[in-house]
């Protein structure tokens, strides 16, 4: 049976989902690695549940359930993932957070992830629902326990939050034979996202407004960065041009006496005029850069 926490204490109504036949619902589904999140979304949408891998990024499962089209996004639950998650709130209608509640040895770490999920600013007004999985395995903690340890009263009441607690088996069948607290807690979930539908669908438009303005912003500043690259690339490209490589020793081919080393004017300014030759006993002849330069121009 299931448990409703934040102002909820009755089942949700048998009746049919009031979305229009275009609506896509977007949903996340969320909890920490193991507690069988994936297999919970393959067994909803009446996949096969025989054969399911743990994910490591996040898998995008879109079916219909009833009338209604849903997008799921599965996110693991490994340490170093979670902390994307919140990337993917400000979109969703609701949120679905799966607990092993066989394994006790990690209902500590659960509840603290749990307990982050709620207080999210982006999920504020939006529906969340709790599958305390594996309720066919020994042990197995039930609702009211982990409403208890939780602290999911006070969570509610703190977050004005509307939570719901299932203990299931996601395991146990797909389609028609699926678990039936599962089919309970995404009615509720579904029909608390249509009782709140405007409110919700006006925040998750203004975050995904408010999405596009910052990728848009990071795009600008991005190609305001490879513009002020490019620009300092081609001054320092310019600067290189504009230095005088130093020139090599020089000396006339009748030197054989002397062996004195010619002078070099390496890095003459530009308006200068160029050196004139100067003759000396010993044939060297003496050329600035100017000149060489230009001479190796007209050649």
């Amino acid at each position: 049976m299931g448990n409703c926490v934040g102002g909820f204490k009755s089942r949700a109504k048998k009746t049919r989902l009031p979305f229009r036949k275009t609506r896509k619902i977007y949903l996340c589904i969320v909890g920490i690695d193991g507690a069988g999140k994936s297999t919970f979304v393959k067994a909803i949408a009446s996949e096969d549940i025989t054969q399911v891998l743990p994910t490591n990024g996040f898998i995008l499962s879109e079916f219909k359930y009833k009338n209604t089209d849903i997008v799921a996004y599965d996110l693991g639950g490994g340490e170093r993932i979670r902390a994307i998650w919140k990337n993917y709130y400000p979109e969703v209608f609701g949120v679905i957070y799966v607990i092993d509640g066989s394994d006790r040895s990690r209902l500590n770490e659960s509840s603290e992830t749990l307990k982050e999920v709620i207080s999210n600013e982006s999920l504020r007004g939006k529906p969340i629902l709790v599958l305390v999985n594996k309720k066919d395995q020994d042990g197995c903690i039930d609702e009211i326990q982990i409403s208890d340890l939780f602290c999911l009263h006070d969570l509610a009441n703190t977050y004005k939050a509307r939570i719901r607690v299932e203990v299931c088996a996601a395991n146990q069948g797909t389609g028609n034979t699926i678990d039936g607290a599962i089919r309970d807690g995404f009615d509720w979930l579904l029909e608390r996202i249509s009782d709140e539908f405007e409110s919700i669908e006006k925040g998750v438009n203004e975050a995904l407004k408010a999405l596009k303005r910052k990728q848009e912003e990071e795009r600008i500043r991005r190609q305001h960065r490879l513009a002020a690259t490019a620009t300092r690339s081609v001054i320092s490209l310019s600067w290189s041009r504009n230095q005088v490589a130093p020139l090599p020793q020089t000396a006339s081919d009748d030197d054989t006496d002397n062996n004195s080393s010619a002078l070099r004017h390496s890095r003459l300014p530009p308006h200068l005029p160029p050196l004139q030759t100067i003759p000396n006993t010993s044939n060297n002849h003496l050329e600035s850069s100017s000149s060489r330069a230009s001479s190796a121009g007209q050649q």
